[in-house]
């Protein structure tokens, strides 16, 4: 019938293409087991695909949705069973997708709580899946929200979209070892989500008008603290002096009712007591970046930052912990004559995760603008 709507032809299509082919096998390969080389010679090459429920997980779907057929290294050539004149290979997990999607539907919840859509901003291969309660969902993280046609050190998607870009550009090893650590990520949140789920049952039993302001805030939570998360992974990755041993983790976040809202990190402003004769109405300056960290001998560690117009020196901060914990870490300050310092006494072979902000004088106070993005150095000399 001319009414009717076909989902298989819509996204399957009808006839031969080899790139579909490979999705499809890919597809079947890691959910199954099976590799399915036969495809390319069908007429129709049918998406869907009967799987056991029980070896459906969230962190398989995933897999799947960021594959790059990094499943067939040790099992069987990829290229080997495609046609010879086949288009090239299109993977699974591109760097055009600007979103990926999990719905995952569970018949034994009430409706407001069935549907947890896991969503990757970006695509799935290098950025990580968020659960949300998207029936009963009113806000989202601000992070997730921004529209940023350019690239934007507060937007979710640029996050994640500037780690895969630079994630390409490497060999198999660091490519993998991001791959790990996302995968292990969203594992987690999805061992998690088993006990937020008898947490929102309890609030739909006992008080089901707050269903939507305890997901809300669950979700903005969750998406705020993988953002931070990122932020870190991604200053360690990018670092000149980059290794697959991550100091970043995810022991800390806390997926649960339990989490307070996290927010993005604020400016301190430090207002000074309204009866002091010096106070006057100061803006925050705005946020500076790193350009570069260098090793210098010595055991010195040169910082280059951008200069902020206004500003009154700079705050530079660096520290052995990844969470900046006050016994790993260090603060020191500068007047703004120059946007070069040096950190001088650092430990040789150690880690430093090194950040700065501008600030301008408030009478006696300073007043704090942002921090930059936090950068990754190992000193060697």
């Amino acid at each position: 019938e001319v009414n009717d709507i076909n989902i298989k032809l819509t996204y399957g299509g009808n006839g031969y293409s080899a790139v579909n082919a490979d999705r499809i096998r890919a597809g079947q390969f890691i959910l199954t087991g099976n590799d399915n080389t036969d495809i390319y010679t069908d007429n129709y090459q049918d998406i869907f695909f009967d799987i056991p429920t029980k070896d459906v997980t969230v962190e398989k779907l995933y897999q799947l949705a960021g594959s790059q057929y990094e499943e067939y290294d040790g099992v069987k050539d990829f290229n080997e069973a495609r046609p010879e004149k086949a288009e090239g290979v299109r993977y699974i997990g591109v760097s055009s997708s600007a979103e990926c999607h999990i719905m995952q539907i569970r018949s034994d919840m009430p409706a407001q709580l069935a549907t947890v859509e896991w969503l990757s901003l970006s695509s799935a291969a290098y950025a990580p899946m968020v659960p949300f309660y998207s029936a009963v969902l009113t806000d989202v993280p601000e992070a997730y929200k921004e529209e940023a046609p350019e690239y934007s050190d507060t937007s979710a998607y640029w996050i994640y979209q500037s780690l895969g870009k630079y994630v390409r550009q490497q060999n198999s090893a660091v490519q993998k070892a991001v791959k790990t650590f996302y995968k292990g990520y969203v594992n987690k949140l999805e061992a998690d989500q088993k006990s937020v789920d008898k947490q929102m049952m309890e609030v739909y039993n006992s008080n089901p008008s707050q269903l939507e302001k305890k997901a809300t805030d669950l979700g903005i939570s969750i998406g705020n603290q993988t953002v931070e998360m990122a932020k870190k992974l991604n200053a360690e990755v990018m670092s000149e002096n980059y290794t697959v041993d991550f100091a970043t983790d995810y022991n800390d976040i806390n997926y649960s009712l339990t989490a307070k809202p996290a927010e993005p990190e604020k400016p301190s402003t430090n207002q000074p007591q309204a009866t002091s004769p010096q106070a006057q109405t100061v803006a925050a300056p705005a946020r500076t970046v790193i350009k570069k960290l260098k090793n210098r001998n010595g055991r010195r560690v040169q910082v280059k930052f951008k200069k902020v117009a206004g500003a009154d020196g700079y705050e530079i901060v660096y520290s052995t912990g990844v969470n900046f914990g006050k016994k790993k870490t260090k603060a020191v300050s500068y007047n703004a004559s120059k946007n070069i310092r040096t950190i001088k006494k650092m430990k040789k072979g150690r880690r430093y995760f090194v950040k700065v902000r501008a600030y301008k004088m408030n009478g006696t106070k300073k007043v704090y603008g942002k921090w930059s993005p936090v950068k990754v150095i190992r000193v060697k000399k």
